[in-house]
């Protein structure tokens, strides 16, 4: 078995990486976001420049913005669609000058204004329930202006700005990631109503939009004079039944939780302002764990058979989404391994189930050591500003406070 270390990636990185928001990478809400201190250590220290990597759980699409800055192609594959518009707007390359398509996102945010042309309405069976009605349809009218845009830099800008602006005048709290009305909402809702309320939702599109731009803008510079590598996004496919076009030289992931992994319920709101209808986001939700079924791998960890029989002994119906889980998981990573010599990198978290701290890493090691791969080194990144899920009524109450970077080499 290889080394286990603790360290504190952001500062372990804080020379490459600043923060977990730079250049784009706080440009929108993503839940559980993999901090781009992890991905970059991973990329800088087992891939090459030229090389490909691949991230087959993508979601903010953290991995393709460092593969970009570090001069790596990357493959981001997953489930939710929303992973697509995010990557595409976090890597995007600015066909003309930082000022001209500046003054370009200007003019388009004017027009948006007085636009008087078709609106677009989501497919959303319940979208009254999340809006008052009045607001609903000045946000139709403004996203039937995003839509209709033709240069597609502009369209992704406004459409970040827009996002933001669709989710604060809905009812859905602003704390809570899935979608939620709550009595404190309800009060913050009242008061952003109140009096002018079209004029600060335009005030807020314009100036969400050109905060986005900055970041796009921030990117570029960076990029300026070099040659921007290959991005390529595969979404709305089970990676546990889907393998990647490609072979990566480095696989690097942080995939979803063993209860916290119902992406859907977070960005429903999102797919369905940006042209997903209901349908189609049902049809995807089912496939997420732990409503989908896996393909059955042969599991050869010890760790998973003994943990497995205490929560059997203790919840026997959460068998279910413990068994789940781990072919769904495991599954998907066999499937999405890198190629010969290459190395695979997992960021994993503890979980909590009936009660009973499951190693998930232990678990994920024990499987490729027994399929031939060399475990390198685990290290724990420790610190401790970053707990999340807290303050639930649950059995884990106190939330992840480390998390675990599994790294292994393919034989």
């Amino acid at each position: 078995m290889g080394e286990v270390r603790v360290v504190v990636f952001r500062e372990l990185m804080r020379g490459e990486v600043p923060s977990t928001k730079y250049v784009t990478h706080g440009i929108y809400y993503y839940p559980a976001k993999f901090i781009p201190q992890v991905v970059r250590y991973a990329i800088v220290n087992y891939s090459g420049v030229g090389g490909w990597v691949e991230d087959p759980f993508a979601g903010s699409g953290t991995t393709c913005v460092e593969s970009l800055l570090t001069g790596r192609n990357c493959l981001a594959m997953d489930i939710n669609p929303l992973t697509e518009f995010l990557v595409r707007v976090k890597t995007l390359a600015l066909p003309i000058g930082v000022r001209d398509a500046r003054r370009e996102v200007r003019r388009a945010l004017d027009k948006a204004m007085s636009y008087g042309g078709e609106p677009f309405r989501p497919d959303w069976g319940r979208a009254l329930y999340w809006y008052r009605e009045d607001v609903f349809e000045e946000l139709c009218r403004l996203w039937g202006f995003v839509h209709s845009i033709r240069e597609e830099y502009v369209r992704l800008i406004l459409s970040v700005g827009l996002l933001k602006v669709s989710r604060r005048f809905s009812f859905t709290d602003d704390q809570i990631p899935k979608l939620y009305r709550s009595k404190v909402k309800a009060e913050r809702i009242k008061e952003l109503l109140s009096g002018d309320w079209r004029g600060r939702m335009r005030r807020m599109f314009r100036s969400e939009a050109l905060k986005a731009f900055k970041k796009v803008a921030k990117l570029n510079k960076l990029m300026k004079g070099r040659e921007w590598p290959e991005v390529r996004v595969v979404t709305g496919v089970d990676a546990a039944s889907t393998d990647p076009p490609i072979r990566a030289d480095l696989v690097i992931t942080s995939p979803p939780y063993l209860i916290a992994h119902e992406y859907f319920r977070s960005t429903k709101l999102e797919l369905y302002w940006l042209g997903y209808s209901e349908k189609e986001v049902k049809k995807l939700a089912r496939k997420e764990i732990p409503y989908n079924k896996p393909p059955k791998t042969a599991i050869k960890s010890r760790t998973y058979l003994e943990y497995r029989d205490k929560v059997a002994a203790k919840k026997p119906h959460l068998l279910r989404y413990y068994d789940t889980y781990f072919h769904t998981i495991l599954t998907a990573l066999q499937r999405h391994s890198p190629r010969k010599g290459g190395v695979m990198t997992v960021f994993i978290g503890p979980a909590t189930l009936a009660g009973i701290p499951i190693p998930v890493h232990d678990i994920i090691r024990e499987q490729f050591e027994a399929n031939g791969y060399e475990h390198i080194e685990t290290l724990i990144d420790a610190i401790a500003a970053r707990k999340i899920f807290t303050g639930r009524k649950n059995n884990n109450p106190n939330g992840i406070t480390h998390e675990y970077l599994l790294i292994m080499r393919a034989s």
